[in-house]
């Protein structure tokens, strides 16, 4: 008897031999090391490179201690002038610092010379002109100095003397540029980039490495648990209300969040609070000069020893400062005579006179 095929099964059938030839297909083409190409000739597989997993390699910033790729580990100084005049608040490219200076510039009015390396930032400033002591901390890294212009002594002496690095934006005006804002001085609008500045300083074919006698300072990770701080508060008053420094010490970062004249000192790129790992106090004494085109101004002798405290962990060490020549990075020792090790991150030093006003709790 012959049995009728039903249509129904016939297109089944085929239905799998054609899945089953385009799977056949696709395992071909995906696991062999050759395919026809639409010439007709053998050709090659071209394979697809995946994503490596495997993390870049860390090294320690000479600067800051923080971890990052090698290029920013040993990226030479960059030391800028900022100002921190009420008019130039809030400030842009604190916040990416490794090491922040700041000191009284002229009356009651503090200065900071930030000094970067493993951190770019997009904005800095804005920009003020340069004091014979900045000058002088710029010596301890070999940095790049950008600032404009500055005081006699610093311009006709200091710097040139000691041969320091100098991208003045009076003579490199291309690395730098002006924001003009409604009822602020055109003093208070100057600014620049990380990036401008060392694109900069390639132009001039300086030696990038650090000089050989740099001394890089000694770091540690963050305490594993939390720390139940013994000092939370640190008030700094340099002159009058308008720079009352502040720091608040946030144990479960383990970092000192910065207030300025009663309220957040605020880094403008991002809009964030400027923090620090660690706070120096470094005591120095400071005397009225004049210089010959008779600008008057402040003279400070960073050369010699003094008094310092130290703040970090949310406890306060008191120790001393040592510089030896002005090349020679300044040494903060504990109490024992030993250098202090310093927590990864960036580092506030805060120079007063003796017989400012200092107290925390």
């Amino acid at each position: 008897m012959k049995l009728k095929r039903s249509p129904f099964i016939a297109l089944i059938v085929l239905g799998i031999i054609i899945i089953g030839s385009g799977a056949l297909y696709l395992y071909l083409v995906n696991n062999s090391n050759v395919f026809k190409s639409n010439t007709g000739k053998i050709s090659l597989k071209k394979l697809v490179s995946l994503p490596s997993t495997t993390p870049a390699k860390l090294y320690e910033s000479n600067l800051d201690g923080t971890l990052v790729i090698e290029e920013n580990a040993n990226k030479h100084p960059l030391g800028v002038m900022i100002e921190n005049h009420p008019a130039a608040r809030p400030q842009s490219g604190l916040a990416a610092a490794s090491v922040v200076y700041e000191a009284i510039a002229e009356g009651g009015i503090t200065r900071y010379l930030a000094i970067y390396g493993p951190n770019s930032a997009d904005k800095i400033g804005p920009i003020r002109s340069a004091r014979t002591y900045f000058a002088d901390w710029c010596n301890e890294y070999d940095c790049y100095y950008a600032h404009v212009g500055g005081n006699y002594d610093a311009l006709r002496d200091k710097i040139p003397g000691d041969k320091i690095k100098d991208i003045d934006q009076f003579a490199n005006a291309g690395a730098y540029w002006r924001e003009p804002q409604k009822g602020v001085a055109s003093e208070h609008t100057m600014f620049s980039s990380t990036t401008k500045l060392y694109e900069l300083v390639t132009t001039k074919k300086w030696s990038t490495p650090i000089r050989e006698n740099f001394d890089i300072y000694t770091f540690t990770d963050d305490p594993k648990t939390t720390i139940a701080a013994s000092i939370s508060k640190i008030n700094i008053d340099f002159s009058s209300p308008s720079y009352l420094v502040n720091y608040v010490f946030n144990p479960t970062k383990n970092s000192y969040a910065r207030n300025l004249a009663g309220k957040a000192d605020i880094d403008l790129n991002g809009n964030t609070q400027i923090e620090a790992k660690n706070i120096i106090i470094q005591y120095i004494s400071r005397t009225a000069v004049v210089t010959a085109i008779n600008e008057t101004g402040w003279a400070m002798p960073t050369v010699g020893s003094g008094r310092a405290v130290i703040y970090q962990n949310g406890t306060k060490t008191e120790g001393s400062w040592k510089k030896t020549d002005k090349y020679a990075r300044t040494q903060f020792l504990g109490s024992d005579g030993q250098l202090i090790t310093l927590n990864r991150g960036a580092t506030w030093v805060e120079v007063v006179n003796p017989g400012s006003t200092v107290t925390d709790n």
